[in-house]
């Protein structure tokens, strides 16, 4: 499943392709998303914590980069990630800072995990007939089989900001219909899901650096050559968040 900040995958979101995509490196993300996958998953009745997979968190930054570089945000096709036998879950966030912040994974992951306040769990046999809708990232999150978690990101500035895509893969993977009433196990007494709104959930080291000077060489060269306005106009937040743009690269 995936999200924008404002909008849910139902809506979509095309990006400007104006400047160059970076990695979001997975050494810089991988503590924060297995950590709070294994927060939520703690909160469950009979749900183990997951391990972390290196060849699903290097397919998953894979299509992150291709997300951020085509502009669109659609799921891969099933075809394009098998898994012995099977194919791997896979969940998507899209986010956009007006201040050119790498968005964090907190954010990402409370967005998915709050879907858990609507999800009915007396009558989640239903799910097998009417589908998951928009509550998807949460069952994928927390599904009973899942042992692993692999996770990428990527990002790209525009004029309008920084687009960052992260992508979590999983296996085996969840959401399969005729199974949500047994494999989406409800909360532990005294346990509650997170809101929209809520910052201290899921608490991480906040907006990830800019990194990759190579990159951000070519951003300099391409997009603040275009857009002459940029440095000036976001000077405060690139001089305090961003250390290789707008001369510095």
């Amino acid at each position: 499943m995936g999200y924008t900040v404002l909008s849910l995958l139902l809506v979509g979101l095309v990006i400007s392709d104006v400047a160059f995509s970076a990695v979001v490196t997975i050494g810089g993300i991988k503590q924060d998303f297995l950590a709070f996958h294994n927060k939520a998953r703690a909160q469950h009745v009979d749900t183990g914590a997951l391990e972390w997979n290196s060849d699903l968190a290097k397919e998953a930054e894979t299509y992150a980069v291709e997300l951020t570089n085509s502009g669109k945000f659609q799921h891969s096709s099933s075809n394009t990630r098998p898994w012995s036998g099977g194919v791997q879950g896979e969940n998507l966030f899209t986010g956009n800072s007006v201040v050119f912040q790498t968005q964090p994974v907190s954010l990402c992951m409370t967005l998915w995990y709050e879907e858990g306040n609507r999800f009915a769990f007396n009558k989640a046999f239903l799910y097998n007939f009417k589908g998951i809708g928009a509550l998807g990232h949460f069952t994928a999150m927390v599904w009973r089989d899942t042992t692993q978690v692999g996770c990428g990101g990527a990002y790209k500035d525009t004029p309008k900001g920084r687009v960052t895509n992260y992508v979590c893969r999983y296996t085996p993977q969840g959401n399969i219909p005729g199974n949500f009433h047994k494999k989406v196990m409800k909360l532990k007494a005294g346990f509650e899901f997170p809101s929209k709104d809520d910052k201290s959930f899921f608490k991480s080291s906040g907006f990830v650096k800019c990194e990759n000077a190579a990159a951000w060489n070519n951003y300099c060269v391409n997009t603040v050559a275009k857009f002459p306005e940029f440095c000036e106009k976001y000077k405060d937040s690139l001089d305090g968040n961003c250390d290789k743009t707008c001369g510095k690269c």
